[in-house]
């Protein structure tokens, strides 16, 4: 919220894969006030989970062309801005909202629910004299501080394998994570 935009996080298709880590967004940022231009982040979407014509749902690979195409256009993202401004104003603080769009492009409110922010205070540390500095920047989980082994996982990997204390890197946030919470260190 003092970013002064709006974020708008979407993919083609149903929200399955980014919901599991398989996909990247594409993150549009919308001015509050409505003045500037939305700027884009494009995704690199390569698949979109569809409805099965029967039962559950199916993956398929998108072509090129349609993996070149913003996920929604400017003015449904605009719609959408200014929804967030109203259930903002009506529940009294930002909120975190899920939605769709339906097969006749019409955008629909799926939920909306407060937008847990972190605190602000950030706390920026020099590291210990003889420390090699492995990464900066990223978004952190959990606030705080834990030391141990740096291991990379992917949300297909096998989580069983990771060790306890260890510290968890990702490219991406999955759910599937939780599995490894309680065994990790940071």
């Amino acid at each position: 919220p003092d970013s002064g935009n709006i974020l708008i996080q979407a993919v083609k298709g149903l929200g399955l894969p980014l919901v599991d880590g398989r996909v990247a967004p594409e993150v549009l940022l919308v001015p509050r006030n409505g003045k500037k231009g939305i700027s884009r982040r494009a995704s690199a979407q390569s698949i979109r989970t569809r409805m099965a014509s029967g039962k559950g749902v199916l993956e398929e690979s998108l072509s090129l062309e349609e993996a070149g195409k913003p996920c929604i256009t400017d003015n449904e993202a605009l719609e959408l801005a200014g929804w967030a401004l109203l259930l903002e104003e009506h529940f009294g603080s930002p909120q975190d909202i899920e939605w769709a769009v339906t097969s006749d492009q019409i955008l629909m409110i799926l939920q909306a629910r407060p937008l847990r922010l972190p605190s602000n205070r950030v706390s920026v540390r020099e590291p210990l004299p003889g420390a090699e500095v492995l990464l900066r920047g990223g978004e952190i989980a959990c606030p705080g501080l834990g030391i141990g082994l740096a291991v990379h996982m992917d949300a297909k990997d096998n989580l069983e394998s990771f060790p306890a204390g260890g510290v968890l890197v990702a490219r991406r946030s999955s759910p599937s994570f939780v599995r490894v919470m309680s065994k990790a260190r940071a």
